[in-house]
Order: structure tokens, then sequence, then C-alpha cells
């Protein structure tokens, strides 16, 4: 978010300084900006698993990772399937029609700006546990006997945590008409770098005590003990593709400035492209959902 203020600052003039600009120009002349977007939403999409191997790459200095897992109980259903994050952009419109006639179906858009995911992860735990007896206790009123178990439980998690920004452009088709909701359509990309990665591993070890008799609740305890690594991780490369589809909402359509300031809601689906350092390259369907003020500066 902090990248985002003095963008967002500094876009803000720029629009209005193109504004005032274009007022004092010529007719005969279109603007090539034209659009001043911000919108506001968020992603979802899956993950790509990471096998053990895949996490002792992201984190080569890790001690616990260098242990003996082979024990795991495949638990891996345990890790997430799908990530989600907000996502922030900041972006213009250039006019690829300026010399268009007035009886044009369509306006023809290319769209540049900045785009900010923020706060993505994945996860892995491995996990084993083995269930013994413990004790016997024998009751002094009838000499019934109780057993009590013990579990032990040996529990590693993974986390992997980070940031995206990046560069963002689109082609756009806009319908054109006078009426305040029109639609459009289109299709895009994104690539851009991680930030603020970091990874962690935790690894737990306690019991369980537990009698199946209620009498002896006391006997239900648990205790345990924790380690924990963690680190910073290299920013890596990510990219995107998405076609788009979208409806606008023109707030007037006497007033000047009301005219002017549209409200919009766009979904994207994409393909998420991105590597986990010292893992390949992987692909992952997203769908993205953004909300949005655009000022027209024409």
């Amino acid at each position: 978010m902090k990248y985002f203020r003095p963008l967002f600052i500094a876009t803000a003039l720029f629009a209005v300084q193109n504004t005032y600009a274009q007022q004092n120009t010529s007719s005969e002349r279109a603007p090539l900006i034209t659009d001043v977007y911000f919108p506001i939403g968020f992603y979802a999409g899956g993950v790509t698993p990471m096998t053990t191997t895949d996490w002792r790459n992201l984190m080569p200095n890790s001690e616990l990772l260098k242990r003996d897992l082979s024990w795991d109980q495949g638990r891996d259903g345990m890790s997430r399937s799908s990530e989600g994050a907000a996502a922030l952009e900041v972006a213009i419109g250039l006019d690829l029609g300026r010399n268009k006639g007035a009886d044009a179906r369509f306006d023809k858009q290319l769209r540049l700006g900045v785009s900010y995911l923020d706060f993505s992860f994945k996860n892995r735990v491995w996990s084993r546990s083995y269930t013994g007896p413990y004790d016997t206790l024998t009751s002094s009123l009838n000499n019934q006997v109780f057993l009590v178990d013990t579990t032990w439980n040996d529990v590693y998690r993974a986390e992997y945590a980070y940031s995206r920004i990046g560069l963002n452009a689109s082609y756009i088709l806009r319908k054109r008409t006078p009426n305040k909701w029109s639609w459009y359509v289109g299709f895009g990309g994104m690539v851009g770098t991680t930030l603020n990665a970091r990874a962690t591993v935790r690894h737990n070890t306690y019991t369980n005590a537990s009698s199946t008799d209620l009498d002896y609740p006391d006997l239900n305890d648990q205790d345990g003990d924790t380690e924990q690594e963690e680190m910073r991780i290299a920013s890596t490369p990510w990219g995107a593709a998405y076609a788009l589809a979208g409806i606008d909402l023109r707030i007037g359509k006497t007033h000047p400035f009301w005219s002017s300031v549209h409200l919009f809601n766009e979904l994207r689906p994409s393909m998420m492209f991105g590597t986990v350092p010292g893992s390949k390259l992987s692909a992952t369907p997203a769908m993205q959902n953004l909300f949005g003020l655009r000022l027209d500066l024409r």
C-alpha cells in the first residue's frame, strides 16, 4: 500500500494538469491520454503444490528442513490449494482511435498502469503421530480398570509469504453510447516482481494423555516444545495474461464534472505465472474482480 500513495498523488496531479491543458487545445487535435483509472479489488487463484525438495531449495540454510522428513504420513491436504489477496491499480488510458469518426461504434484504448497484489502465501505440513498405552488406573470403589493412552505428535509447518508489484497493459474496446451504462471487453498482461518475501518453518512436538473415563478430566493434558526458523527470500519475477469484461456507469449526463466521473466493475479471468527460488516456472488459473473510479479527461 505504501508504494501507491505517492503514485496516486502524482497521477491525480497529472490528471488535473492534463484536463486544464486539453481545455486550451484546439478541438481539431484529439487528446492522446483520455482516462485515469483507480481500481481496487481482490484476486483469487490456485496454488502449485511444493514438494519437500522445493521447500529445501527455497530455504537452503534451514537446519529444520535438513532433517529426515520421509516419515510424513501424507497430509498434503493441509497445504493451501488456493490463495487470495487485495489488488490495487493506478492506470491511464491512451486513445488508439483519435482519428475515428463521430459514428464509430467503439472506442479503442490502450490502458497502462501499475498493479499491486498484497500478501499471498504458500504452506506445507509434515506430520506423524503414534498412540500407545501410558498407564492403567484401578477404581478404589469397584476395582474397575481404566486405560490411559498417550499420543506423541511430531509436526513441521512451513510458510512462504510475499507481495507482488508489476506493470500492467491492456487493450480495450469500449461501446460508445449516450446512455449512463456501457460495457467493454479486452485482454491484457502483467509482469513484475515479488516484494517482502519471507519464509518460516516451525517444528512442534507434543503429547496428549487421555482416558476413556470422563471422571478423570485432569488426564487430558498437553505439553510440547517448539523450534522456529525465519529468513528473507530473494525477489522473483511473475507475470499474468488475462481477458477482461466490465460494465461502466457514468454518474451524470449533463453536468460537465459529473459526466466525466465513472464507476466501473471489471472481471479478469487470468493465468498467473511465477517461480519459487530453486523451483520450475508454474502456471495457475486465477480470477480478478476490480471496482473503481474512472475519470474521463475529454
